[in-house]
């Protein structure tokens, strides 16, 4: 007998409280999912339209200072050392997301105006192309996202080399704002979107689609308050 797909999928009966949560984040992460796949394919086409008020959140517009994306950045150069390469002979990894972190944390710094800004993550990071030892190399960093107490630094590394410019790295850090005793801060800059331009709108776009697919993911097995979970956590 040849396979045949059932019409319809049997309904699935639960009634055990954990389960019931999850079937629920389950089926919420699912629409966010879809509503974030519509914005990513939106985000790859080069022609696509992003307004501001599409991609404000209220979070963002209900900060007391604003500034730009642009605004945000800073720049640092390097020369690298014999004692910075590895077998292959070009720049280790780890020496480069070491200087890459360091300046994501200068740039929240500086975007906060306090000197408690801490890394607790990364959405990404890419080594595009290796860097040798005779590269000169410019490091960027700029904040592209801003929440209650985290933003998200982008950083990227740009080699000059024979004349020509090219992108060895980049990274996304997220980075979380302290008191002096080590508790959350609110920030209080929030980034300017209804003055800038078609690329840093794309840029706070695609971080905001990381942030929101990150908080999809911890929602979906966050069990419900006053539920002792007696399994495995990665089940409750």
């Amino acid at each position: 007998k040849s396979l045949h797909k059932a019409p319809v999928v049997p309904a699935l009966e639960i009634n055990d409280e954990k389960l019931i949560y999850l079937n629920k984040a389950y089926n919420d992460a699912m629409k966010r999912g879809k509503a974030l796949n519509v914005l990513h394919n939106k985000l790859k086409d080069p022609d696509a339209v992003l307004s501001a008020s599409e991609l404000e959140t209220p979070i963002n517009a209900s900060k007391r200072f604003k500034v730009s994306c642009e605004e945000t950045g800073v720049e640092a150069n390097r020369l690298f050392f014999p004692g910075h390469l590895n077998f292959n002979k070009t720049i280790f990894g780890g020496e480069l997301m070491r200087w890459m972190e360091m300046h994501a944390a200068h740039c929240g710094r500086m975007f906060v105006g306090h000197r408690n800004i801490v890394s607790i993550g990364m959405h990404s990071v890419f080594f595009d192309n290796p860097v040798y030892l005779s590269d000169w190399v410019t490091l960027e960093a700029h904040v592209v996202y801003v929440h209650n107490t985290t933003m998200e630094v982008d950083v990227k590394i740009v080699i000059e080399r024979e004349g020509e410019f090219v992108t060895s790295n980049r990274a996304s850090f997220i980075l979380i704002s302290l008191d002096e005793i080590n508790q959350r801060r609110t920030i209080e800059s929030g980034l300017d979107l209804a003055n800038a331009d078609v690329k840093w709108l794309r840029r706070y776009s695609e971080a905001k689609t990381r942030y929101n697919m990150k908080q999809a993911s911890k929602n979906l097995l966050q069990p419900p308050s006053g539920t002792t979970c007696k399994t495995t956590p990665s089940t409750c």
